[in-house]
């Protein structure tokens, strides 16, 4: 993701220090899958996303 190389991803800690993992794994679900928020947990738990950013709930 170009989220680093365009600075994105450090206002989005900055800007939300306790959620972005968060932010940060929905912006990676919905990139990379089709289906519905609904989905999202199971996506990140069968996925790198949860070792990428392992706060996320």
């Amino acid at each position: 993701m170009h989220l680093e190389s365009s600075g994105l991803k450090d206002i989005i800690e900055k800007t939300m220090p306790n959620e972005s993992d968060t932010f940060l794994s929905l912006i990676a679900f919905k990139l990379l899958d089709y289906n519905a928020n609904c989905y999202a947990e199971r996506w990140y738990n069968g996925s790198a996303a949860r070792y990428l950013y392992p706060n996320a709930e």
